[in-house]
C-alpha cells in the first residue's frame, strides 16, 4: 500500500507572512513515500500540516496544465500540475493542486513519470500484487495503465 504525502510548505521570508495570514493557502511539496520523491524538500512544517492520501484509484490522481490560468504569463507555457480529488471534502469539486516549478527543477519527463509510477501502485492495490519482476509481463500491464487509470 502506498501513500501519496502533502506537507505545508514555505520558503524563506514565507513564514512571517503565513503567520500573518493563517487562512492563506499554502505552497505544497509532493512526498511520495516506498518509491520517489518527486521534488526537493524546502522547510517542513510540523506533523500536523502533513495529509496523507492513499494510492487507489478513486483520488483521480491526474497530470495536466494548472487549473489557474493566472498562472502563466502570455510569452510562458502554462505550467503542468497534479490534481487528486479530497476524499475528505463535501463534494466533487473539492480537490487538491500541486502546480509544479517552472524554474527546471522538475521536467516534464519527471513528471510523466511520477504519475506512471503512481498508476503502477494503484494497479498494485487494485490487483493485490506487487508489480511483475518479469519484464515483459510489465510492460504488458504497463501499455494498459494509462487507458485504466489516466483522468481527462
Amino acid at each position: 500500500m502506498y501513500q501519496l504525502v502533502v506537507t505545508r510548505a514555505f520558503q524563506e521570508g514565507e513564514e512571517q507572512l503565513l503567520e500573518e495570514d493563517a487562512e492563506s493557502k499554502f505552497p505544497l511539496i509532493l512526498l511520495f513515500r516506498n518509491a520517489l520523491e518527486l521534488t526537493q524538500r524546502i522547510k517542513l512544517l510540523a506533523d500536523s500540516d502533513e495529509r496523507s492520501f492513499l494510492l487507489d484509484s478513486g483520488l483521480f490522481l491526474s497530470l495536466g496544465p494548472c487549473l489557474d490560468p493566472s498562472s502563466s504569463s502570455s510569452d510562458t507555457q502554462t505550467p503542468l500540475s497534479f490534481t487528486w480529488l479530497d476524499p475528505d471534502g463535501d463534494g466533487p469539486d473539492d480537490e487538491f493542486e500541486f502546480i509544479l516549478p517552472q524554474d527546471g527543477t522538475v521536467s516534464d519527463g519527471q513528471a510523466k513519470a511520477f504519475e506512471n509510477l503512481c498508476w503502477r501502485c494503484m494497479w498494485e492495490r487494485k490487483e493485490g500484487r506487487e508489480w511483475p519482476s518479469d519484464d515483459r509481463t510489465a510492460r504488458e500491464i504497463e501499455r494498459t495503465l494509462e487507458a485504466g487509470y489516466k483522468v481527462e
